[in-house]
């Protein structure tokens, strides 16, 4: 699919079209989707994408579309040419007025996806299913009224849409044992935040979802969440988060009774967050945190608490260059693992430098590694489906 636009729809507005191209090759070992065991491997990727920007007085809007080519060997059985994924997004934010502000999404993934593109499409899911063609569909819609300097009341309101295409599993040989049911959430989030002072704000949010499920997991259940979030400006260039709540899950019906079903978990959050000019030209930040929160899993068709660490340090000097160090762990927090002992951990890290060659080129250099594993209270736990690889990308862009 490409972005078609009239001559008279520039016209209405102050419109401008940018483009790059991402170039870059990998190697190192990971596992396919039809096999858990890594094997060495060298692939190549081609990602051109075009992003159209239309700009009035009150709006924004930005259109794009990003399609991805990837060829690695070995593959997945039966796919000796490269997988193709398009990622399409619209973006539309605007205010009326001082009061009024708004912002719709809505992002659209198609196509093909390997075991690394299959890990970042479904974010942070510990047991990945064998699914090789995917459509996930996700768009959201915010509006805010900020009835004074400090009180602002405001909503949101999504629809995501996650399934296989075709018969996925059917050309692979899994030894993985597991598939993506269809899946379906309706989420509505009503929102208050509050100025405290010019250091502290505090959100109140309720969030109520319905989710279903169709497939090899069937079930159907509604959540209800409630966060209490405060943030506050320690000093000029550390700010402290902490979160509080409670989710209330109500399963309506699923094909499995004997999985582990939490009716009920609390919530609670800590985040650390650093922003620090090392130098004129050196500026470091960094974000430290971690999370229990109520999870429903779409592959083992599961709720539990989850825990989840995160920790991630950028050190950008001047306006070329950037070292980031991304670090993720998380596990269900239960008393005992799940029959079985299927995935319930996942730990991750990146770690990529950039050098920006002036306005049209950007270099990067780095690495990712990623190991799953079953609950941390498993007999002889070992962690499994290591992923580490190195890359070299070279990214031209329009401006």
């Amino acid at each position: 699919m490409v972005l078609f636009l009239s001559p008279t729809l520039l016209l209405l507005a102050n419109a401008s079209v940018t483009g790059g191209v991402r170039m870059e090759v990998q190697a190192g070992e990971a596992p396919t989707i039809a096999d858990p065991n890594p094997t060495f491997f060298v692939a190549a990727l081609v990602q051109p994408d075009v992003t159209l920007k239309m700009l009035t007085p009150t709006t924004e809007t930005q259109l794009s579309e990003a399609p991805r080519f990837l060829l690695r060997r070995p593959n997945v059985t039966n796919r000796n040419r490269p997988l193709y994924l398009n990622t399409l997004r619209a973006v539309h934010t605007g205010h009326w007025g001082q009061r009024l502000n708004w912002d719709l999404q809505l992002t659209s993934i198609a196509g093909e996806v390997d075991y690394g593109a299959l890990s970042q499409v479904l974010g942070r899911q510990a047991a990945l299913p064998d699914t090789v063609d995917l459509l996930a569909i996700d768009g959201s819609t915010w509006v805010g009224w900020r009835l004074s300097r400090r009180l602002q009341l405001g909503a949101e309101a999504g629809v995501l849409r996650r399934q296989p295409l075709g018969s996925s599993s059917s050309d692979t040989s899994s030894s993985l044992g597991l598939t993506l049911p269809t899946e379906t959430s309706e989420r509505v989030a009503p929102r208050l935040e509050y100025a405290l002072s010019s250091r502290q704000v505090a959100q109140l949010r309720l969030q109520l979802t319905n989710y279903t499920m169709t497939g090899s997991v069937r079930l159907w259940a509604m959540a209800a969440e409630l966060r209490l979030a405060w943030s506050y400006k320690l000093t000029r260039n550390h700010e402290l988060q902490l979160a509080l709540g409670g989710t209330v899950a109500k399963l309506e019906e699923r094909s499995d009774p004997t999985r582990p079903w939490s009716s009920f978990s609390p919530l609670a959050g800590i985040a650390l967050v650093t922003s620090k000019p090392l130098s004129q030209g050196a500026l470091l930040r960094s974000r430290a945190s971690g999370e229990v929160a109520w999870y429903l899993d779409p592959v083992l068709g599961v709720s539990l608490p989850r825990g989840q660490v995160n920790a991630d340090v950028a050190l950008e000097i001047g306006p070329s260059w950037l070292f980031a160090l991304n670090l993720l762990a998380a596990t269900n927090v239960s008393r005992q693992p799940i029959v079985g002992s299927p995935i319930e951990t996942v730990v991750s890290a990146g770690a990529p430098l950039r050098y920006r060659a002036g306005r049209h080129w950007l270099a990067e250099l780095g690495g990712r590694y990623s190991e799953r594993g079953p609950h941390l209270a498993t007999p002889g736990f070992s962690l499994s489906q290591r992923e580490l690889l190195g890359y070299l990308a070279l990214t031209a862009m329009t401006k």
